[in-house]
């Protein structure tokens, strides 16, 4: 499909506004309709000026050049530079340099796992910058260069590329669940992807491992969230850094409990499960400690 007139790269856009609260209805990727102090850019995902753009908040350039490569027009340019500020963002977080395991709980499904030597990120959901009374881990928080970002399936509120397109240039590999070879109803990660300008895809299948620095990233069977339809395209993660073991299963339910006494002989304990606990209706689920 991607290399057919089905694919219409002119029917994709970005929508660039400054960010001042986060009271937003859950529309999965939240399209947004045009509003007077938004500014859409008819330019594909995979546009490399995108990830010239996100850079710049940590890197300063100058305005001209951005424009160019994003084709800002004479009509664009007041509301583009309102954008801007004179000063660069908060610096990334530096890396962690600690001798244990550490995570961090950014919201919804999005974990940062970080050892000395390698760090990776599930589910990448974040929060914006801005004053709302409650502490919260955001874009910020992140190192400059995220190792491994990690997905377990393909709805849209696991895969946001509202999220996902600011990280792209500085994401090395992007792991994904093996597909049965992509369809209508269970579509190819890896191929949307690398279609979308990420450069390093990985699939991982069931109980298939990565070798990490002092450990391993095991994909896990995800039963359930897709009404038994035969979906592939999703995974959970059995994560063993500094023999420390953490388990990421996302959305899974227990179908059969017998699959997970299998997997338990194969994994042994675990130290830190998480756990997303479903609502009824489109509710955002949180994750749970186990």
């Amino acid at each position: 499909m991607y290399k057919s007139p089905l694919y219409m790269q002119q029917e994709q856009s970005i929508q660039l506004s400054l960010t001042t609260n986060d009271d937003r209805s859950f529309i999965f990727s939240t399209p947004r309709l045009l509003e007077p102090d938004t500014l859409r850019l008819p330019i594909p995902f995979a546009h490399p000026g995108i990830d010239a753009l996100f850079q710049m908040k940590y890197t300063p350039q100058p305005l001209g050049s951005i424009r160019e490569q994003l084709g800002i027009t004479t009509e664009q340019q007041s509301l583009f530079s309102h954008l801007f500020g004179e000063q660069s963002g908060k610096p990334s977080a530096d890396r962690y340099d600690g001798d244990d395991v550490r995570i961090r709980y950014f919201g919804h499904a999005c974990l940062l796992i970080e050892t000395k030597d390698v760090n990776l990120l599930t589910d990448p959901t974040l929060c914006y910058d801005y004053d709302n009374g409650i502490d919260c881990f955001n874009y910020a928080d992140l190192p400059a260069f995220i190792d491994y970002v990690l997905i377990t399936h393909s709805h849209q509120d696991h895969v946001l590329f509202e999220h996902l397109l600011p990280l792209r240039h500085r994401i090395g590999t992007v792991v994904v669940p093996k597909s049965n070879g992509g369809g209508l109803a269970d579509p190819s990660l890896k191929l949307m992807f690398r279609t979308l300008g990420f450069a390093n895809v990985c699939e991982i299948d069931e109980m298939e491992s990565l070798s990490l620095p002092d450990g391993a990233l095991t994909g896990i069977p995800f039963l359930g969230e897709h009404v038994d339809i035969n979906i592939r395209s999703k995974i959970a993660y059995h994560i063993e850094l500094k023999h420390r073991t953490i388990m990421c299963l996302a959305d899974s339910t227990n179908v059969d409990s017998a699959l997970y006494r299998h997997i338990h002989a194969e994994t042994g304990n675990v130290d830190v499960m998480f756990l997303g606990m479903e609502c009824d209706g489109g509710q955002q689920p949180g994750y749970t400690v186990h």
